[in-house]
């Protein structure tokens, strides 16, 4: 055990209460290391404000003992077990995100789309759109959550500032989750299959912010409202 500990330093968590933050040691090539790897494939959360990984005690234990026994991760997300050892049992999550992306890939290249793989199984996935190139890094998406980015921030799109357009449904299975992205980006994509959507039109399959005659619902002092008022 002290010869990994030299990958990584971990402590209690200070914005968190009862987790574990670990932060990995980076290599000269600022490229992710196989303590960070791990953490990934692991779904342990990343945050700027602790520069580091928060996690479960429970599953801090389980990353040193992957660790330990020589376990390494792609940059997809994928866990690597060392040569004779038997693959660990994923859990459901695992497999539900694992299904995510290979659907999401799958809609991305019925449609015109192209995949840039890089590293050790990650890749990237680019989407024609009527706004331009939506760029969606598949290695990143886990269940409930696709992260996509457009080269410009689009008026009335996404973060007005970044250009990200990112979806979070907090669903637990693949499909749900893909579902929900499939409807906001079809009015989007550049096929013939593609929705368009007038102003003043209902269509379900269609994003909120592509539904002008829908008020946009807020919060106000834990009451729904909505912008327009009543």
């Amino acid at each position: 055990m002290s010869d990994i500990r030299d990958l990584f330093t971990i402590g209690q968590a200070r914005y968190s209460k009862g987790n574990m933050l670990i932060r990995p040691e980076r290599n000269e090539s600022h490229t992710k290391g196989r303590a960070e790897r791990l953490l990934g494939a692991l779904n342990c959360r990343y945050t700027n404000r602790e520069r580091g990984y928060v996690c479960s005690p429970t599953k801090a234990k389980k990353f040193e003992k992957l660790l330990a026994d020589g376990w390494d991760a792609s940059y997809g997300g994928e866990l690597e077990s060392p040569e004779g050892t038997a693959p660990e049992k994923m859990t459901k999550k695992e497999r539900e995100t694992l299904k995510l992306r290979e659907l999401v890939r799958t809609f991305v290249l019925e449609h015109g789309g192209t995949e840039e793989t890089f590293g050790s199984g990650g890749s990237t996935l680019t989407l024609p759109t009527k706004y331009g190139p939506l760029h969606i890094p598949n290695s990143l998406n886990s269940v409930g959550t696709v992260f996509a980015k457009f080269d410009a921030s689009q008026p009335g799109l996404g973060n007005p500032v970044s250009g990200k357009w990112n979806l979070h449904t907090g669903d637990r299975d693949a499909r749900s989750t893909f579902e929900s992205w499939k409807r906001q980006v079809a009015p989007r994509h550049l096929t013939p299959s593609a929705v368009e959507v007038r102003p003043g039109l209902h269509r379900r399959d269609a994003g909120p912010e592509l539904r002008p005659d829908r008020a946009l619902p807020t919060r106000v002092q834990g009451r729904r409202t909505d912008l327009r008022g009543r």
